[in-house]
C-alpha cells in the first residue's frame, strides 16, 4: 500500500470527499468559499462561460466571489460582469415560465422590453419569448398611431419643388 492511498483512506469518505467550505465563527460559509458550479476550478474557460446563462443573479454573485477568491481568470470575470445586473422584476429568477407569461399579460412597454432583454441574455425560454412577442403586439396595437414628422421620409405635407 502506498503512502498516498493510505492518506486517502484516512479521509472520511475516501478520496472522493471534496474540501469543506471555509466557515466563519458562526459556522456560516465565508464569501467565495463555495461555488454553485460543479468542478468550478477544472472546467475550461469557454465551457464555463457557456454554462453561465443558466444561473440566477444570486448564483452569479457567488460564482464571481468564488472565482475572485481562487483562480481569478480574467475572461470569466469579464463574462460575469457582463451578465450581472438587476432582474427586470423583483424575484424574476425564481419565477416559472408560466408566472412570467402571466406577468407579461399586464406588463407595460418598459417592463416588456426589460423582460425581453433579460430573457434573451439568460433563459431564452420559448414560452416566455412567445409571450413577450404577444405583449409587444398588444402594446403596439393599443398605442396611438405614430405621426411621421414632415422632415422624415414619407411624412408631412407635399411641398411643390421649385425648378428653375
Amino acid at each position: 500500500m502506498s503512502i498516498l492511498s493510505d492518506l486517502r483512506d484516512r479521509l472520511p469518505g475516501g478520496a472522493t470527499t471534496a474540501p469543506a467550505p471555509k466557515t466563519d465563527a458562526n459556522g456560516d460559509a465565508v464569501a467565495g468559499s463555495v461555488s454553485p458550479v460543479k468542478n468550478h476550478d477544472k472546467v475550461p474557460i469557454a465551457k464555463f462561460n457557456a454554462k453561465l446563462s443558466g444561473y440566477s443573479q444570486a448564483d452569479l454573485e457567488r460564482i464571481e466571489e468564488y472565482e475572485r477568491a481562487h483562480q481569478n481568470r480574467g475572461k470569466i470575470i469579464d463574462k460575469l460582469k457582463w451578465m450581472r445586473g438587476p432582474e427586470p422584476v423583483a424575484g424574476y429568477d425564481a419565477m416559472s415560465p408560466e408566472e412570467v407569461v402571466t406577468l407579461l399579460g399586464t406588463a407595460d412597454a418598459e417592463d416588456t422590453r426589460q423582460i425581453r432583454s433579460y430573457e434573451q441574455k439568460f433563459g431564452n425560454r420559448s414560452p416566455v419569448m412567445a409571450a413577450v412577442n404577444t405583449a409587444r403586439k398588444r402594446l403596439k396595437a393599443a398605442a396611438p398611431p405614430e405621426v411621421v414628422p414632415a422632415y422624415r421620409s414619407g411624412g408631412g405635407a407635399k411641398v411643390p419643388s421649385r425648378k428653375g
